[in-house]
């Protein structure tokens, strides 16, 4: 059913497929099959794919964002297909690589569907909005059946995880959705909506790193969009969303503001360890086998021979660290490629263009979250990426050609 109708929307207008993809995103509805899994976003996205098939809306991105950004995704594909051969968790390793493939996969898809289409990023806009709402409002059931917390002061206190597996992960996903929505939006009532709901459970997550990609991402997303008094506007709602938010959470334990503005490291608890064991467990992996790592996927099977207590498995809490541990140098140079590649050329296209500018923005505030984080080893927020990445790419695109066409209009005398 997801097929079919994100299919049909799709093929009556191809912008419709980002937003489709964005909606089915947060959501999954997992099915295992063997050792992978069928989810919605995987349906949606063989759905658009269809449509723009018959739409004969697939080539080869040749100039400018988009062929820069399929290169390093091709590249980190081929890196983490490398590490298959000698990997000692093949079935691991082969997963890595079928996910590389998908987020190249969905960034293709969007771009191929919003490269002809001017509106597509105000679709997306809307999409993001009306996910960040429903995202937000069901992170609320965390109040009842708490899937994550921390101990503060001697006393457990709640982070918001929702359906994105993690608080660090749901405060990524909403440090690219949010500055998206501040970018396009021409509805001041979504997006205050968006805004306020989204900034309340991003504080709630208590996730230094994806607060700080919030934040920056939204003051870039502010600071660029000037367009008569909406700066002013946009600015009122993200305030009063994250008054709201600290006080929500500040209530709950006097120590919850004090943690989120210290760089102490978390203790370890349990199965999810500590930074300090993993990222000494990474270095470790990575003196033992520099060139191609352990294999992609491996760090957490392999952390016990590298003097994690047995009950930890984990991935790194770095995107970086665990590239080097999983492929060594290789797949590192690859995935440092893939994270600052796509905004550095976003950002090439200058203010002028508010939406691949702002993308940009957000783009480089995921790669440095990335240094405490590896968010995007979780689909839901890779995914997301790669879908405004591509839009983006369209966008600046477009605005490449609106530049170099000569104006035909007549000259005032």
């Amino acid at each position: 059913m997801v097929v079919l109708v994100v299919g049909v929307a799709t093929y009556r207008r191809a912008a419709l497929a980002p937003a489709a993809l964005v909606l089915s995103d947060p959501f999954a509805l997992s099915r295992y099959v063997g050792h992978t899994t069928l989810t919605t976003f995987k349906a949606a996205l063989l759905g658009a794919f269809a449509a723009l098939v018959v739409r004969r809306a697939l080539v080869v991105p040749r100039a400018g964002a988009p062929r820069a950004i399929a290169i390093v995704l091709a590249l980190l594909v081929l890196a983490t297909a490398l590490t298959v051969p000698h990997a000692a968790m093949r079935t691991a390793a082969v997963r890595e690589t079928f996910k590389a493939l998908e987020y190249a996969f969905a960034f293709l898809v969007a771009w191929w569907a919003s490269r002809s289409d001017r509106d597509a990023p105000r679709l997306l806009g809307i999409a993001c909005a009306c996910a960040i709402v429903l995202v937000a409002l069901d992170a609320t059931r965390d109040f009842v059946s708490p899937q994550s917390g921390i101990w503060i002061g001697g006393r457990p206190v709640l982070r918001l995880a929702g359906h994105l597996e993690g608080p660090n992960q749901l405060a990524a996903w909403l440090g690219i959705s949010l500055p998206i929505v501040v970018a396009t939006a021409e509805s001041w009532p979504l997006l205050i909506a968006a805004l306020t709901l989204g900034a309340a459970a991003l504080a709630l997550t208590l996730s230094r790193g994806g607060i700080a990609q919030a934040l920056l991402s939204l003051a870039g997303a502010i600071w660029v969009r000037k367009v008569g008094g909406r700066r002013v506007v946009a600015v009122t709602a993200l305030a009063a969303a994250v008054a709201l938010g600290g006080l929500a959470f500040a209530e709950r334990s006097e120590g919850a503001l004090l943690h989120v503005t210290s760089t102490t490291s978390s203790l370890d608890q349990g199965g999810t360890g500590s930074r300090a064991i993993l990222w000494h467990a990474a270095l470790a992996m990575a003196r033992a086998h520099p060139l191609l790592g352990v294999g992609a996927g491996g760090f957490e099977f392999a952390l016990p021979r590298y003097g994690a207590p047995p009950r930890v498995r984990t991935q790194a809490n770095s995107l970086y660290l665990e590239a080097l541990a999983d492929g060594g140098v290789v797949l590192l140079a690859a995935t440092l490629a893939a994270a600052l590649v796509p905004p550095l050329v976003l950002l090439r296209t200058g203010r002028r263009s508010v939406v691949p500018f702002t993308i940009g923005i957000a783009g480089l505030a995921l790669a440095a979250h990335g240094i405490i984080d590896d968010v995007t080893f979780y689909t839901k927020v890779g995914q997301l990426w790669w879908l405004v990445a591509g839009t983006g790419a369209a966008a600046a695109e477009l605005a490449s050609k609106s530049d170099s066409v000569p104006s035909t209009a007549p000259v005032a005398r």
